[in-house]
């Protein structure tokens, strides 16, 4: 993302996990302080090993927070089922080229996944 080849980036995050925490030591902590990388986090219905509900954390580049809502959804969308279209899809977001997402998805079906 520093480099401006991803436009986005997703972490999941155990429950009782702050955002410092999560970007203590993190290279890019300084550049979502200074905004060349925008947050946004969003707690989810799944619980987290400590009991606490867990959360997705989400950064984008400036111009891109379209992607917050479109992954959002896309994730929203678990309780259907995953498949190879939904990764794709969030391959995609996450700004991995065609050819990447291609790749990687033969990958996933040589190895049955």
């Amino acid at each position: 993302m520093l480099a401006g080849a991803k436009p986005f980036a997703a972490f999941l995050l155990d429950g009782g996990l702050t955002e410092e925490e999560a970007l203590s030591g993190q290279p890019f902590a300084d550049y979502v302080a200074s905004g060349r990388i925008v947050p946004l986090e969003r707690t989810i219905s799944a619980i987290g090993m400590d009991g606490q509900p867990m959360r997705r954390l989400c950064f984008a580049l400036p111009g891109e927070e379209w992607r917050f809502e479109r992954y959002f959804d896309l994730m929203d969308s678990l309780s259907e089922g995953w498949s190879h279209e939904k990764e794709r899809r969030q391959g995609t977001l996450l700004g991995y080229s065609a050819a990447e997402n291609d790749a990687h998805i033969k990958r996933l079906i040589a190895s049955k996944c």
